[in-house]
């Protein structure tokens, strides 16, 4: 495992909205940190360097290091990253950085939930709720890099930053703490120690609109980036390319996952109602919650057919797989109450 390449942040070399990243071996990141703790963290003589973003359990699929915590498990995100067979990826990281390392002001990647536990070491965290980071641009148009930057107190760089009552919401993650971050809130991270800690980014269906209408804002800021050559041959086709280069996701991946949870969701319910379960699932793969997940898929599907932007392959696609799973929740239906709940218990 020494040898493993990980992904280190130099938090004083910024790049463009960003810290500057490289690779190094973990042993030698391990030996870093070493360094700077016998010079006390001092950094004038060498780079603050911060091991954030690892693929830990891509990368070691068989080392079991860790179980999400129950509340975090009905994770649509990585159910369909990990399924994947074109790709080998996940939301699924380990943060390691000694005392004074830190991350950048931003909010998580597509408007996802994550999670955050501290494995040890400490933490300051400042959370935003949605719509304070309006305030927080600069009067280049630039969404603030620093919120511990004495710049945010003059005017004539944040003309707005007069109207928050306070720079965020403060909270000190001690070790064997998780904090939860909502869709849509800001925030910027500390470690106050030399920390280790694990980070996912997850969605569900409770956050789905929030992630579609973030898609859909992207995709508009990609036809107005490229609005002078609309006339073109296959414009939408291109616009979608540069969506999924841009925000991560296009509208065929949204598409993949919600087929990716129905499927799944689907084949336990319709596997239940046959009496087919030998023994009792897992609470994450409970009928009921499968039931909940179809629901919440079928909402999905409208919200793309609602679209006049989704193109018409998708849209039959996404009528196709409506289709089969309202089937399955008419079954659900047509299943007297007694009967599910015989099959409960």
């Amino acid at each position: 495992m020494g040898m493993a390449a990980v992904p280190v942040a130099n938090c004083n070399y910024k790049v463009y909205n960003s810290q500057h990243k490289e690779e190094m071996y973990l042993e030698n990141y391990i030996k870093y940190l070493e360094t700077v703790k016998d010079m006390n963290w001092d950094f004038s003589s060498k780079p603050c360097l911060y091991l954030k973003d690892w693929h830990f359990v891509r990368d070691f699929p068989g080392y079991s290091a860790y179980t999400t915590p129950i509340f975090f498990t009905s994770d649509w995100l990585n159910e369909y990253w990990k399924k994947r067979t074109d790709v080998c990826d996940d939301y699924q990281f380990v943060y390691l950085g000694p005392k004074g390392s830190w991350t950048p002001f931003h909010a998580d990647v597509f408007g996802s939930y994550s999670w955050s536990a501290n494995v040890c070491g400490k933490k300051k965290w400042l959370l935003f709720p949605p719509g304070d980071e309006e305030n927080l641009i600069d009067w280049k148009g630039q969404m603030a890099y620093d919120v511990s930057s004495p710049l945010l107190k003059d005017k004539n760089y944040y003309p707005k930053t007069s109207k928050l009552q306070k720079i965020g919401i403060e909270i000190i993650q001690e070790a064997g703490e998780i904090v939860f971050v909502p869709s849509g809130w800001f925030h910027q991270v500390w470690n106050l120690e030399d920390t280790i800690s694990i980070n996912h980014n997850w969605m569900n269906g409770f956050n789905l609109h929030f992630i579609w209408k973030q898609l859909l804002e992207a995709l508009n800021n990609v036809e107005k980036e490229i609005s002078d050559c609309k006339d073109m041959e296959g414009w939408s086709d291109h616009c979608q390319v540069i969506l999924k280069a841009h925000h991560g996701i296009n509208f065929k991946e949204f598409l993949e996952m919600l087929d990716c949870v129905g499927q799944r969701a689907s084949t336990e319910v319709e596997s239940f109602l046959r009496s087919q379960i030998k023994e009792t699932p897992s609470l994450h793969h409970f009928p009921w919650h499968s039931v909940l997940d179809l629901i919440l898929v079928v909402q999905g599907l409208k919200l793309l057919l609602k679209q006049p932007k989704v193109s018409s392959d998708l849209c039959r696609t996404t009528s196709e797989l409506l289709t089969q799973l309202l089937s399955t929740l008419k079954n659900v239906e047509n299943e007297s109450l007694s009967e599910l709940l015989k099959k409960l218990i």
